[in-house]
């Protein structure tokens, strides 16, 4: 299968991270009763605005928009026992322009969305020893998003916004919270020699798409000759029954999962690297067809506390279709739908503070 780039997204963005961790608690070096549990909390807040009143030519235009990210780990590790936990929300809105919708319309510009990313993690391992690199393993997986996602039913806006912005009750929604969904469930074994790298493997996982909302699970990706769907936007079932199309809330899948995951740094501490890979084959259908989610993050410390990060992230599942970027087209896509390698690239400088 040639499987081709998708898309690809630059944003460079201004944050601010807090984050609360403790490699090694202090109650530990003080001879106190160790602290099993760590907890980190991050949160990245961006805030853009530019207006202008009766601007000379060629100023530009209004803007305003933000992005915010969340970041919550909670670990457990005592003896045989690890149980890593994580949270991670990226969203953020911009809007460009200011006035009315459309001549003499009360409703304003709208806000679009740039990006809206829910991903929650957890997984429970058991060491076979207190030394071993091997363990048993048992996880659980979801990636969605937080808010709604709507078109402009008229064509004439191109984005993502968060309401149908003319009101139209014609429901142009292309996505919700849990519509979709992809939904992971699996037991395994995993091999970590040390804290820098984990392996773990399941040959018994459970993956699930939900759309459970029923407009979104009805949005068409591929149509037949005749003119029957063949396969839905987000990958949950669509049947043919007496010439009528049924569209399904879910598509079940049951297969091979591999997830790795890497950290390191380099140049006395000033460059750290993690990544995050997972693999999932369906024995159901076609298992020669390996969907894939990896995401990598690269950050340099400038000084003490601020650091310029880079994260890049590759999405590639059969069943999803997903937009395509077409660079001679207005707004950069087609409009169309197909099966492409989706890119999200991501630049911001980031200041922490630890305690």
């Amino acid at each position: 299968m040639n499987i081709k780039i998708l898309t690809l997204l630059l944003s460079l963005t201004i944050g601010f991270t807090s984050v609360r961790a403790q490699n090694t608690p202090p109650v530990a070096a003080a001879g106190l009763p160790a602290r099993h549990w760590t907890k980190t909390i991050g949160l990245g807040l961006n805030y853009v605005q530019n207006s202008l009143t009766n601007p000379p030519a060629g100023y530009g235009q209004n803007q305003l928009g933000g992005n915010a990210q969340m970041n919550v780990s909670l670990n457990y590790d005592k003896g045989k026992i690890f149980w890593p936990t994580f949270l991670n929300w990226n969203f953020g809105l911009v809007r460009i322009g200011s006035g009315p919708l459309d001549a003499g319309s009360s409703q304003k510009i709208p806000f679009q969305k740039t990006l809206d990313r829910l991903q929650i993690s957890s997984l429970v391992g058991y060491r076979i020893s207190r030394d071993s690199a091997f363990s048993v393993l048992a996880g659980f997986e979801l990636q969605t998003q937080g808010t709604p996602s709507y078109i402009d039913p008229n064509g004439t806006y191109r984005g993502v916004f968060l309401r149908d912005i003319r009101n139209s009750g014609s429901n142009p929604i292309l996505a919700n919270f849990f519509s979709p969904a992809a939904v992971l469930s699996y037991v395994g074994i995993a091999y970590q020699p040390s804290p820098k790298l984990f392996i773990g493997y399941s040959p018994s996982t459970y993956k699930g798409i939900l759309v459970l909302d029923d407009a979104v699970a009805g949005l068409v990706g591929k149509v037949d000759a005749q003119g029957f769907p063949t396969a839905t936007v987000h990958g949950n079932k669509v049947e043919i029954v007496n010439g009528v199309p049924v569209f399904k809330n879910h598509l079940s899948q049951v297969g091979s999962y591999l997830l790795a995951t890497y950290k390191d740094q380099f140049f006395k501490k000033r460059l750290s690297y993690s990544s995050r890979l997972q693999l999932f084959s369906n024995y159901l259908s076609h298992p020669e067809r390996v969907d894939m989610y990896w995401q990598n993050k690269l950050d340099f410390t400038l000084i003490k506390g601020l650091s310029l990060s880079y994260q890049f992230d590759l999405f590639y599942d059969y069943d999803v279709l997903v937009l395509l970027s077409d660079k001679t087209i207005p707004g950069g896509f087609s409009g169309e739908y197909g099966r492409r390698v989706a890119m999200q690239r991501q630049l911001m400088v980031r200041y922490q503070v630890a305690f």
